[in-house]
């Protein structure tokens, strides 16, 4: 039996009820497999145990499936590698028989340790074709080193560790930190001074407006507004081209006016779903 693919992984996502998972590369032995259950959100990645976990189907050498004695969830993945042992199994005599197939399987698990070997350099960083650095060693990581970050050394043909506290800052002013740490787009309104408030759900019946004729709502309670913030009205329909504005009359307190522009008699239905908007003044 040749080696027909050069494939030596395969994953498959989850869904709460399949068990069964197919891997189409070549394996000796049951235990030339590494199964895997990646949790999708956390992406770890956790080794299953064979036997426990999972069995083998299929005829060996060959391929076959992974039978898992818990389907795998909707939120992990299942991935399947080819880890082969690295030994070498056939003993040769001299002056024997020889056996094609005994050779034929012997030179298809190099080939299979070849191509799981390919498969984990594809995993892992590697310099560009063009550089002529080679052989680099990274920091070990020890008790002494816990807290410091990899970065490119003083020379720039290799890697060190270096301390959090070196590593290039800009400074800014007290003011701007205050805004750095705002958690949200609220909190950094509030620090610039542009805090908004709004108000949903506002129930208003604006009276019949003649041509050229003006009303007002009665007082609508928002809370936090003060005089000199800026009002913003969103009234819930097309106001037929009715003039629309809101004031802050006293603290905590908003009205909405109207003013009909236009030649006719507009009467505005009753609706529930006014909106008003107070923009806070006074930015620092």
């Amino acid at each position: 039996m040749t080696l027909s693919t050069t494939t030596s992984r395969v994953s498959y996502a989850g869904d709460g009820s399949t068990t069964s998972f197919a891997f189409g590369f070549k394996i000796w032995a049951a235990g030339d497999l590494k199964v895997y259950l990646r949790d999708t959100s956390t992406l770890i990645d956790t080794v299953q145990t064979l036997t426990t976990d999972y069995s083998i189907s299929g005829s060996l050498p060959g391929t076959g499936s992974v039978v898992f004695t818990t389907p795998p969830t909707s939120s992990q993945r299942v991935v399947i590698l080819r880890d082969p042992g690295v030994t070498q199994d056939l003993d040769l005599q001299a002056n024997g028989a020889f056996a094609a197939d005994n050779i034929e399987s012997a030179l298809d698990k190099i080939v299979g340790l070849v191509q799981s070997l390919d498969e984990q350099v594809g995993r892992a960083p590697t310099l560009p074709v063009g550089s002529s650095l080679a052989n680099l060693s990274l920091p070990e990581p020890t008790v002494a080193g816990a807290g410091q970050v990899m970065a490119v050394n003083g020379t720039g043909d290799g890697y060190g560790l270096i301390a959090q506290t070196d590593i290039a800052t800009v400074s800014v002013s007290s003011y701007v930190a205050t805004l750095i740490d705002d958690a949200d787009a609220p909190a950094a309104r509030t620090t610039l001074g542009l805090n908004t408030i709004r108000r949903t759900g506002i129930t208003y019946d604006p009276a019949s407006l003649t041509s050229g004729s003006e009303t007002e709502s009665g007082d609508l309670t928002v809370t936090g507004a003060a005089l000199g913030d800026h009002v913003m009205v969103f009234p819930p329909y097309d106001l037929q081209g009715v003039l629309c504005q809101g004031r802050v009359t006293a603290a905590d307190t908003v009205r909405i006016r109207l003013r009909n522009g236009t030649a006719g008699t507009i009467d505005l239905a009753s609706s529930a779903a006014w909106e008003i908007w107070v923009v806070k003044g006074g930015q620092t």
